[in-house]
């Protein structure tokens, strides 16, 4: 009936305000009955006949905001701020509206105005160190951290006491290595929240982050007395192993074959050392093939340059040739990247010697030795990339080999006479491949993994005194299946199986099965 009057005198202000109000509280009724989409329908045609009714527009900005369309409600309270535009309220509902928008700077832009008008109000102080929070965090997601970290220190300013503010500041500024602001700021902290357990653990990873190891120790036992879980436990002895500065280590491996070859065995003493930038060792290497014993002497640096930069370099000489190469000599350049990617570019150099012996009969009670010996003197380029995915760790390393080999065949007979052919082959350029994938459990103290692998490459020991008989085999393939355990981060055992097939000539093959076990101790 109002409406029909309104229509027939629509210049009549009583007949529109009954009107309005008649829908206003129709749509109180309907928000009482959780009709929302119904309530705004009557708040938004009590807007039409009254377009500055704030109660109206008060109402629909709440309500598009509380049903999920944030631009609907943006919308709306800057209609609003068009008639009341220094209105605090809807100033307020502004900031609330655009950190839902995820629009956190426009946010606290408008709430710092507002505190600054009104500085004892503490809805504005919220409103203004919530987005601050909120976009530092966005910032940190994107790695985009000096933003973030700026934003924090925003926050901090103002209200030195905000825990979210304060974890990730000193959680940036680790990031950024910048461990001396990140070490101010968690004893700021700490007065604040003395005894607080997630700062204690960030003074120690703080510390940790300095090579302060017995400090960060000395946090980590904190925390242990505090609360003896587990991960703090687990910490804590991890901070004690980056004490020690030894570690001795015992090797064995054993590879048998298919045919009558004796199996061959190596057994390796090590002791490594370890100083700020790296390690270095030395192990003597103690094998037997064919009836024959020999020792190997190597020795080996891992340097860290940066972080995310470091080399591996790695040497070892024999005189034993039918046991051991020669020479052995290596050297990779490692880069981390982010997302846990490592990529590795280096050089490998090998010396060594294979002999096959047979005596052939010539004739009644009559014999000739037949020796055949290969050498092989090999360059060779390395390159791998790696990837980390959770518990998951791949790497794909490949191998460019150049060889110059040379053939010498010597025939021994009955009287002593020796006769010598030599034969040098000339240059030739094989490839190798090499997969290896991980499984971390136990925090990352034991893990499965599987190699495989084809062709045959100058860093396989097990295979590496037989590479002139293998190298630039496609048909040689091998799998190993393994696993590796420590304890308290001091003890290491770890254990493998593996087998290869090996073409060796013309219709000739070779299965070869290997066993290799390890015990490291750091002291």
């Amino acid at each position: 009936m109002i409406s029909a009057l309104l229509a027939q005198h629509p210049d009549n202000p009583r007949y529109g305000a009954i009107l309005t109000e008649q829908q206003m509280q129709a749509g109180r009724l309907l928000m009482n009955s959780d009709e929302m989409e119904k309530a705004l329908r009557q708040f938004k045609q009590a807007l039409q006949i009254s377009p500055q009714n704030r109660d109206a527009l008060t109402y629909i900005v709440n309500l598009e905001s509380g049903i999920g369309r944030p631009d609907s409600a943006l919308r709306y309270v800057n209609l609003a701020l068009q008639y009341y535009p220094d209105d605090k309220d809807f100033l307020l509902k502004k900031v609330s509206v655009l950190s839902e928008q995820k629009q956190y700077r426009q946010a606290y832009g408008i709430a710092a105005k507002l505190m600054q008008e009104y500085p004892y109000n503490k809805a504005y102080r919220a409103a203004y160190i919530d987005n601050l929070v909120s976009s530092g965090l966005a910032y940190q997601r994107r790695e985009v951290w000096d933003e973030a970290l700026a934003e924090f220190n925003k926050v901090l300013a103002i209200s030195p006491y905000d825990s979210t503010a304060l974890y990730a500041a000193i959680n940036l500024y680790n990031a950024q290595k910048q461990y001396d602001s990140a070490l101010a700021l968690v004893d700021k902290g700490l007065r604040y929240y003395a005894g607080n357990l997630h700062l204690t653990r960030q003074r120690a990873v703080t510390l940790e982050n300095k090579r302060m190891y017995a400090d960060a120790a000395a946090e980590a036992d904190k925390l242990v007395a505090a609360q003896p879980s587990q991960r703090n436990i687990d910490y804590a002895n991890y901070l004690r192993s980056k004490m020690l500065r030894n570690q001795f280590g015992l090797y064995y491996q054993q590879s048998t074959y298919n045919t009558s070859m004796q199996p061959y065995r190596i057994a390796t003493v090590e002791y490594r050392r370890f100083f700020k930038d790296g390690s270095f060792g030395a192990r003597v290497n103690i094998g037997g093939r064919h009836e024959r014993a020999g020792t190997q002497y190597e020795a080996d640096l891992y340097f860290n340059h940066t972080k995310t930069l470091y080399s591996y370099a790695v040497g070892a000489y024999s005189n034993n040739l039918d046991v051991f190469p020669n020479v052995r000599l290596g050297y990779s350049l490692f880069k981390g990247w982010k997302h846990d990617w490592e990529t590795e570019l280096g050089v490998r150099y090998i010396k060594v010697q294979s002999v096959i012996d047979s005596v052939v009969t010539v004739a009644p009670q009559e014999e000739e030795l037949y020796r055949f010996t290969q050498y092989a003197s090999m360059v060779s380029g390395v390159a791998s990339i790696a990837k980390g995915m959770g518990d998951f760790w791949f790497n794909l390393r490949g191998y460019l080999i150049f060889d110059n080999p040379e053939e010498v065949m010597r025939l021994t007979a009955p009287d002593g006479t020796v006769t010598e052919r030599r034969t040098t082959g000339g240059q030739n350029t094989y490839q190798s491949f090499q997969l290896t994938s991980r499984y971390y459990m136990n925090n990352r103290q034991e893990y499965l993994y599987v190699i495989g692998s084809m062709g045959t490459s100058p860093d396989d020991r097990s295979r590496v005194i037989l590479i002139p008989q293998l190298v630039g085999n496609w048909l040689t393939q091998a799998v190993t299946l393994g696993y590796q355990k420590t304890f308290n981060y001091r003890t290491t055992v770890s254990g493998s199986v593996g087998w290869s097939n090996n073409r060796i000539g013309m219709n000739r093959y070779l299965n070869q099965f290997d066993l290799y076990l390890s015990l490291i101790r750091k002291f």
